[in-house]
């Protein structure tokens, strides 16, 4: 909320990186104190933007040309699973994300990735 409110303090210091005040609409803010409350604005997304992140590096298989050896693809199959079968930790709900892997493409399309090579291989 306070990035949204402060738009203009924040283009005025965007312009001066250097300085230690800046002025809008005749007040004077200190840079570092408006820079501290970004950083805890940051920090309290961070765990939601990194959640998002593993949702979508793990949902990828195919696009992402995961699993050029079998050591990488086992390690790219961990992490799927740890998304999926560790909700308690996540910030996902569980229905959601069973939701998103067996009501789409994203379940079969992994384990069919994962699987083929052992197969072929003969496990």
């Amino acid at each position: 909320m306070f990035i949204k409110q402060n738009k203009e303090l924040l283009e005025a210091i965007a312009k001066n990186p250097t300085a230690e005040n800046v002025v809008v609409n005749g007040q004077s803010y200190n840079v570092k104190h408006v820079q501290k409350k970004v950083f805890y604005a940051w920090k309290s997304l961070e765990k939601y933007a990194m959640a998002l992140s593993n949702l979508v590096q793990h949902t990828k298989i195919d696009t992402r040309k995961q699993g050029k050896t079998l050591i990488a693809q086992q390690q790219y199959f961990d992490a799927y699973k740890n998304l999926f079968e560790s909700a308690e930790e996540s910030v996902w709900d569980i229905e959601s994300l069973n939701r998103l892997a067996n009501d789409s493409w994203i379940r079969l399309k992994t384990y069919n990735a994962i699987k083929a090579p052992m197969r072929i291989l003969g496990d």
